[in-house]
Protein backbone atom coordinates (compact mmCIF):
# COMPACT_ATOMS: atom_id res chain seq x y z
CA UNK A 1 0.00 0.00 0.00
CA UNK A 2 2.80 2.67 0.90
CA UNK A 3 4.50 1.74 -2.39
CA UNK A 4 1.12 2.77 -4.55
CA UNK A 5 0.30 6.11 -2.19
CA UNK A 6 4.67 6.74 -3.19
CA UNK A 7 3.79 5.70 -7.03
CA UNK A 8 0.89 8.18 -6.83
CA UNK A 9 2.74 11.32 -5.26
CA UNK A 10 5.88 10.97 -7.61
CA UNK A 11 3.58 10.67 -10.58
CA UNK A 12 1.78 14.30 -9.02
CA UNK A 13 5.34 15.35 -8.23
CA UNK A 14 6.55 14.65 -12.05
CA UNK A 15 3.13 16.27 -13.09
CA UNK A 16 3.80 19.03 -11.07
CA UNK A 17 6.93 19.61 -12.27
CA UNK A 18 6.27 19.35 -16.42
CA UNK A 19 3.58 21.83 -15.88
CA UNK A 20 6.37 24.32 -14.23
CA UNK A 21 9.04 23.73 -16.56
CA UNK A 22 6.15 24.19 -19.52
CA UNK A 23 5.52 27.65 -17.79
CA UNK A 24 9.17 28.80 -17.42
CA UNK A 25 9.62 27.38 -21.50
CA UNK A 26 6.73 29.32 -22.18
CA UNK A 27 7.98 32.59 -20.09
CA UNK A 28 11.16 32.29 -21.60
CA UNK A 29 10.09 32.37 -25.29
CA UNK A 30 8.27 35.18 -24.84
CA UNK A 31 11.07 37.21 -23.24
CA UNK A 32 13.51 36.07 -26.04
CA UNK A 33 11.03 37.87 -28.82
CA UNK A 34 10.81 41.20 -26.83
CA UNK A 35 13.52 43.62 -27.43
CA UNK A 36 16.70 42.35 -25.88
CA UNK A 37 19.31 44.82 -24.43
CA UNK A 38 22.35 43.64 -23.01
CA UNK A 39 23.58 45.25 -19.55
CA UNK A 40 27.16 44.58 -18.76
CA UNK A 41 29.48 46.93 -16.23
CA UNK A 42 33.35 46.14 -16.26
CA UNK A 43 33.23 46.35 -12.66
CA UNK A 44 35.05 43.15 -11.34
CA UNK A 45 33.12 41.72 -9.40
CA UNK A 46 34.02 38.68 -6.11
CA UNK A 47 30.23 37.45 -6.34
CA UNK A 48 30.13 36.06 -9.55
CA UNK A 49 31.72 32.96 -11.39
CA UNK A 50 32.17 34.33 -14.90
CA UNK A 51 34.95 36.81 -14.45
CA UNK A 52 35.08 40.28 -17.00
CA UNK A 53 37.66 38.67 -19.43
CA UNK A 54 34.96 35.75 -19.88
CA UNK A 55 32.08 38.84 -19.72
CA UNK A 56 33.79 40.33 -23.05
CA UNK A 57 34.16 37.03 -24.72
CA UNK A 58 30.39 37.02 -24.62
CA UNK A 59 29.82 39.91 -25.76
CA UNK A 60 32.20 39.54 -28.60
CA UNK A 61 30.08 35.78 -29.63
CA UNK A 62 26.58 37.11 -28.57
CA UNK A 63 25.14 35.74 -31.96
CA UNK A 64 27.04 32.41 -31.39
CA UNK A 65 25.81 32.65 -27.62
CA UNK A 66 22.23 33.16 -28.74
CA UNK A 67 22.76 30.23 -31.60
CA UNK A 68 23.78 27.66 -28.80
CA UNK A 69 21.23 28.62 -26.16
CA UNK A 70 17.80 28.62 -28.06
CA UNK A 71 15.00 29.19 -25.69
CA UNK A 72 15.85 31.10 -22.53
CA UNK A 73 18.97 33.07 -24.34
CA UNK A 74 17.84 36.82 -23.04
CA UNK A 75 17.71 34.87 -19.62
CA UNK A 76 21.09 32.88 -19.84
CA UNK A 77 22.71 35.99 -21.31
CA UNK A 78 21.66 38.35 -19.11
CA UNK A 79 22.56 36.07 -16.00
CA UNK A 80 25.94 35.13 -17.45
CA UNK A 81 26.51 39.10 -17.51
CA UNK A 82 25.01 39.86 -14.40
CA UNK A 83 27.54 41.85 -11.58
CA UNK A 84 25.83 38.61 -9.21
CA UNK A 85 25.58 35.09 -9.38
CA UNK A 86 21.77 34.43 -10.04
CA UNK A 87 20.23 31.68 -8.71
CA UNK A 88 19.10 29.19 -11.90
CA UNK A 89 14.97 28.11 -10.73
CA UNK A 90 14.84 25.63 -14.13
CA UNK A 91 18.40 24.27 -12.56
CA UNK A 92 16.63 24.07 -9.32
CA UNK A 93 13.06 22.83 -10.11
CA UNK A 94 14.26 20.42 -13.02
CA UNK A 95 17.54 19.40 -11.34
CA UNK A 96 18.95 16.48 -13.89
CA UNK A 97 16.29 16.88 -16.88
CA UNK A 98 17.32 20.27 -16.78
CA UNK A 99 21.04 19.44 -17.46
CA UNK A 100 19.74 17.17 -20.24
CA UNK A 101 17.79 19.61 -21.63
CA UNK A 102 20.35 22.24 -22.13
CA UNK A 103 22.88 19.60 -23.35
CA UNK A 104 25.09 19.57 -20.15
CA UNK A 105 25.35 15.07 -20.53
CA UNK A 106 28.43 15.07 -19.13
CA UNK A 107 27.68 16.73 -16.08
CA UNK A 108 24.62 14.71 -15.76
CA UNK A 109 26.41 11.94 -15.74
CA UNK A 110 29.35 13.34 -13.04
CA UNK A 111 25.69 14.05 -10.89
CA UNK A 112 24.09 10.43 -11.88
CA UNK A 113 27.86 9.03 -10.40
CA UNK A 114 27.38 11.15 -7.47
CA UNK A 115 23.97 9.64 -7.00
CA UNK A 116 24.85 6.23 -7.36
CA UNK A 117 27.79 6.38 -4.84
CA UNK A 118 25.61 7.91 -2.28
CA UNK A 119 23.22 5.26 -2.39
CA UNK A 120 26.03 2.53 -2.43
CA UNK A 121 27.04 4.77 1.00
CA UNK A 122 23.58 4.66 2.19
CA UNK A 123 22.95 1.62 1.76
CA UNK A 124 26.88 0.07 3.09
CA UNK A 125 26.89 2.50 6.27
CA UNK A 126 22.80 1.56 6.98
CA UNK A 127 22.47 5.85 7.07
CA UNK A 128 19.18 6.36 8.18
CA UNK A 129 18.60 10.06 6.63
CA UNK A 130 15.81 10.55 4.16
CA UNK A 131 16.57 9.78 0.43
CA UNK A 132 14.86 13.68 -0.73
CA UNK A 133 17.45 15.09 1.62
CA UNK A 134 20.63 14.41 -0.66
CA UNK A 135 18.20 15.00 -3.87
CA UNK A 136 17.75 18.49 -2.40
CA UNK A 137 21.46 19.28 -2.08
CA UNK A 138 22.27 18.46 -5.49
CA UNK A 139 19.15 20.51 -6.53
CA UNK A 140 20.18 23.29 -4.45
CA UNK A 141 23.74 23.16 -6.13
CA UNK A 142 22.65 22.96 -9.31
CA UNK A 143 20.37 26.03 -9.04
CA UNK A 144 23.44 27.95 -7.66
CA UNK A 145 26.12 26.62 -10.26
CA UNK A 146 23.84 25.70 -12.97
CA UNK A 147 24.18 29.27 -14.77
CA UNK A 148 27.96 28.83 -14.53
CA UNK A 149 28.17 25.13 -15.80
CA UNK A 150 25.97 26.24 -18.89
CA UNK A 151 28.66 29.04 -19.67
CA UNK A 152 31.38 26.97 -19.82
CA UNK A 153 29.54 24.45 -21.87
CA UNK A 154 28.62 26.80 -24.55
CA UNK A 155 32.30 28.43 -24.64
CA UNK A 156 33.50 24.98 -25.03
CA UNK A 157 30.96 24.43 -27.63
CA UNK A 158 32.15 27.75 -29.55
CA UNK A 159 35.63 27.40 -29.06
CA UNK A 160 35.41 23.72 -30.53
CA UNK A 161 33.15 24.57 -33.21
CA UNK A 162 30.15 22.08 -31.85
CA UNK A 163 27.10 22.29 -32.80
CA UNK A 164 24.10 22.51 -30.22
CA UNK A 165 22.47 19.34 -29.00
CA UNK A 166 18.46 18.67 -29.53
CA UNK A 167 17.43 19.56 -25.90
CA UNK A 168 14.81 16.54 -26.35
CA UNK A 169 17.51 13.81 -27.13
CA UNK A 170 19.11 15.12 -24.18
CA UNK A 171 16.31 14.64 -22.30
CA UNK A 172 15.57 11.50 -23.67
CA UNK A 173 19.19 10.49 -22.73
CA UNK A 174 18.36 11.75 -18.90
CA UNK A 175 15.39 9.74 -18.95
CA UNK A 176 16.56 6.17 -20.24
CA UNK A 177 19.60 6.68 -17.93
CA UNK A 178 17.59 7.33 -15.39
CA UNK A 179 15.51 4.04 -15.61
CA UNK A 180 18.72 2.24 -15.82
CA UNK A 181 19.99 4.00 -13.02
CA UNK A 182 16.70 3.38 -11.02
CA UNK A 183 16.73 -0.44 -11.50
CA UNK A 184 20.54 -0.89 -10.79
CA UNK A 185 19.83 0.58 -7.54
CA UNK A 186 16.68 -1.72 -6.62
CA UNK A 187 18.71 -3.97 -7.79
CA UNK A 188 21.09 -3.31 -4.87
CA UNK A 189 18.78 -2.71 -2.11
CA UNK A 190 17.18 -6.15 -2.85
CA UNK A 191 20.92 -8.07 -3.07
CA UNK A 192 21.83 -6.45 -0.16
Amino acid sequence: MEGIIFLYVLLILSCLGVLIFFLIFRKNKKMDKENFNIYFSYEESNKTFIKDVDKEYIILNVDKFKEIIGNGKSFYLQAFLNKKNQFNGGAFLGGLFWLGYRGLILEYFIFLGIFILIDILVLYFNITLPQYFFGMIISTTLGILGNYLYFLKIKNKIENKKRRLNPFLGVLIVIISYIIYIFLIDYIYTCY
